[in-house]
């Protein structure tokens, strides 16, 4: 089946589905054009069709307690075909204002930028997210950015600020001889993953954010049909969040810890530092620092993924031209200390549109 044919009957199966009494469903799209210029050996400078980022909202009841929720990307894939994904579709119950459960696929509850910044390039200040950070299906993806299964969403309101809780239990992501796969149509064997992230938002500081992630589970992969064992894997992220007087202030710190089937056990950090500043309401000047260190090859994980140590640093600025849609040109550096390239700097400029 050609590309445009799945994306039409995926397009037509959603609307069925969405076809429901109580309220009207809200359909919104996220769309991206990049144009990007770099010094990179064998890269040639050119524009990139971003991703079209289609989502919407379904309230199936009158007491509005059921909600369906959905988001499919379609981007063209490496060998020039469009492909079409549901990167978020889930249903909800809310048991009341401060508790809610959710089932289906969705963002692996580990750190700020990933439960904050989704699919649509407009949501973020930056052109694109810490490398570190990118979703499954990209080059330099080596985090489970998507969850599949079920999900508990908590607010609580102690004396001195708000605390916010995420817990999710669900399949395991596995290494399909390409990528990390969050095993979307069924689990490929039983070792389940667990995520919680606990934010705390003091009264005395508006616009602060402190939060904790851990993430635990069995990585396995698919060696010619069989699926073994890869590694144990537990994740412990820590973040600090800013936003308030113009300002935006990110620092997270993710430390993965790999164990094989020998035993052995091995920790590799990955950190990163943003900040941003709006002038007038339409300027914003940003930069960012972040880094990926203790990449150890023999590590059998990182060494499927073929993960490797880097420094990257970006400094850019964006223009909304309005609410809805805006311009960013930002400059990058990138130093690669096992490559033969080890240096590589980069132009680039995208225009966003939210619609």
């Amino acid at each position: 089946m050609s590309g445009r044919a799945t994306v039409k009957n995926c397009l037509v199966m959603v609307c069925c589905l969405f076809s429901l009494p109580a309220t009207a469903v809200t359909f919104n799209a996220f769309f991206d054009v990049v144009f990007e210029s770099s010094d990179s050996a064998g890269k040639v400078s050119g524009f990139e069709l971003g991703k079209l980022d289609l989502w919407g909202s379904h309230v199936l009841d009158e007491d509005r307690r059921i909600k369906a929720f959905f988001e499919l990307v379609i981007e063209e894939s490496s060998i020039g075909d469009f492909k079409f994904e549901p990167e978020r579709l889930w249903m909800e119950y809310a048991v009341n204002q401060q508790l809610k459960i959710r089932a289906g696929r969705f963002h692996t509850a580990l750190g700020y930028w990933n439960r904050t910044f989704h699919h649509g390039a407009h949501m973020q200040t930056s052109v694109f997210r810490p490398l570190f950070l990118e979703f499954e299906d990209e080059a330099l993806a080596m985090l489970p950015s998507h969850t599949i299964g079920v999900m508990v969403l908590a607010n609580f309101k102690p004396a001195a600020g708000n605390l916010h809780l995420e817990l999710q239990g669900g399949n395991g992501s596995y290494y399909d001889g390409v990528q990390l796969n969050p095993n979307s149509s069924g689990d490929v064997d039983n070792n389940k993953a667990i995520a919680t992230r606990v934010v705390f938002s003091p009264d005395y500081f508006q616009g602060l954010g402190l939060g904790l992630s851990y993430y635990a589970s069995t990585v396995s992969e698919d060696s010619a049909g069989n699926i073994i064992k890869l590694v144990d894997q537990t994740i412990v992220a820590a973040e600090l969040s800013y936003n308030q007087n113009n300002t935006e202030i990110i620092l997270e710190y993710f430390s993965i810890n790999n164990e094989d089937t020998a035993g052995i056990s091995r920790t590799s950090t990955a950190w990163y530092a943003h900040g941003a500043y709006t002038i007038f309401d339409i300027w914003t000047p940003y930069v960012r620092y972040e880094t990926l260190e203790d990449i150890d090859l023999s590590d059998p994980y990182f060494n499927r993924l073929g993960t490797f140590r880097y420094e990257h640093a970006i400094f850019g600025v964006r223009y909304d031209l309005a609410d809805n849609s805006s311009i960013k040109i930002e400059a990058m550096h990138m130093d690669i200390p096992a490559a033969v390239d080890s240096t590589v700097n980069s132009l680039r400029s995208q225009w966003t549109l939210a619609f």
